[in-house]
Parts: C-alpha cells; sequence; structure tokens
C-alpha cells in the first residue's frame, strides 16, 4: 500500500504543477481531492516552493580578526600634567568657547613660525 502524502506535499506538487494559481484557486482544487487547506497554508508553502531554503553551513568558520585600536588623526593621544591642564581650564574660562579657544592656538602657532 502506498503511504499517503501529507497535506504539505499535496499543497506544493499542485502549486509546482501550476504556479500561477491565486490561494483560492488552489484551495478549490484541493477541496475536491478533499483536502481543506487555509490561505496561509498555501502561502506558506508556495514560498517554500518558490524559495528553496539556503544551503546549511558546513561547520567552518572563518577566523576572527583580531583589531588594535589605533589613533586617528583626528584624535590624537595627548599626555599632559596636571599645571598644563589647569592652565587650559583657565584659558577656556578667558575665552569661553572651545573651538574659539583651539582657533587662537592655532593662530598664535603659525604666527610663531
Amino acid at each position: 500500500m502506498a503511504k499517503k502524502k501529507s497535506k504539505a506535499a499535496e499543497i506544493r506538487a499542485y502549486i509546482e504543477a501550476n504556479p500561477e494559481a491565486s490561494n483560492t484557486e488552489v484551495i478549490a482544487a484541493l477541496k475536491k481531492r478533499r483536502i481543506t487547506a487555509s490561505s496561509a497554508e498555501i502561502s506558506t508553502n508556495r514560498k517554500k516552493v518558490e524559495k528553496p531554503s539556503p544551503k546549511k553551513s558546513t561547520g567552518r568558520r572563518k577566523k576572527a580578526v583580531r583589531r588594535t585600536k589605533r589613533s586617528t588623526p583626528e584624535t590624537p593621544t595627548l599626555t599632559a600634567t596636571l599645571p598644563e591642564l589647569l592652565a587650559a581650564k583657565a584659558l577656556l574660562k578667558t575665552i569661553g568657547d572651545a573651538e574659539r579657544a583651539c582657533a587662537l592656538v592655532k593662530f598664535v602657532d603659525e604666527l610663531s613660525k
């Protein structure tokens, strides 16, 4: 005796034979074979027929690349002493704006060259 096909197998077989059939047409055709199916079941199986599942991985992984943090030109690494930090704080308090203070320091640097 032949093994009975599952409902999903019947749906997929009909969709493969009639790819342009709408969900209601598939339901009507399956009803003639005494198989009840919802529109959601048809949609789910249609996706499986039209787009096969991706291949499973073979178990190999790519080697992880260890990255080291490097200072960029925009954010140079600074070392400063406490008196230098206090002087910078006083400068900022006098000028009022860090952006303006940077511009003035650059201007003074250009003048001293």
